[in-house]
């Protein structure tokens, strides 16, 4: 074999074992999830597993890293042709289809895992920052972000995200007050 070849078999290895954490992690959380799960939920050995993470909290690390960026990406595209905030509160509205109940397990375990885990938390932080730096470069939608209109949007998104509540009867006309004062719609 080639060193090349060695080099993308190597990542792809790295590729495997990062979705197959993904799994494991959104069943049972980043401390429940354990490498005997994993070495199951990949077919490979343990020692297999540390070939290419040298550790639990690399393999962690690693997976808040995937998901942060899905996360970003995920919102760029969403608030970029945001029109109303009633969507962002609506479970069921067309903003929250593509983000499935893995990925909202895995993101609410990275912002669990940020409260005791400084890396977690910068590479939360960075994400967050990628994503306030592209929407208030790209204004292609109705609504015009500013740095702290995007960082308050974000509260009620994380907050929606935590307790995923889907009220039937929201009051509209409160509602469009408060998207008022979050938004500026041209």
């Amino acid at each position: 074999m080639t060193e090349k070849s060695d080099t993308l078999i190597f990542t792809q290895r790295r590729k495997i074992i990062a979705e197959a954490a993904k799994v494991c992690f959104s069943r049972s959380g980043f401390h429940g999830g354990s490498i005997s799960d994993l070495s199951r939920e990949t077919g490979m050995g343990p020692g297999q597993l540390y070939r290419h993470y040298k550790s639990k909290t690399d393999l962690i690390n690693e997976v808040v890293r995937i998901i942060a960026a899905e996360w970003r990406n995920f919102l760029t595209e969403r608030l970029m042709h945001l029109t109303e905030l009633l969507h962002i509160l609506d479970g069921q509205s067309p903003f929250w289809q593509g983000w499935s109940s893995q990925n909202h397990a895995l993101l609410l375990e990275a912002y669990s895992e940020a409260a005791r885990n400084k890396e977690v938390r910068e590479i939360l932080w960075k994400e967050e920052l990628l994503l306030i730096e592209t929407l208030c470069f790209r204004n292609e939608g109705k609504i015009k972000y500013s740095s702290d209109r995007i960082r308050l949007i974000l509260i009620v998104i994380d907050g929606f995200l935590c307790r995923i509540f889907r009220e039937e009867k929201l009051d509209l006309e409160e509602l469009k007050k408060i998207e008022s004062f979050l938004f500026e719609i041209e």
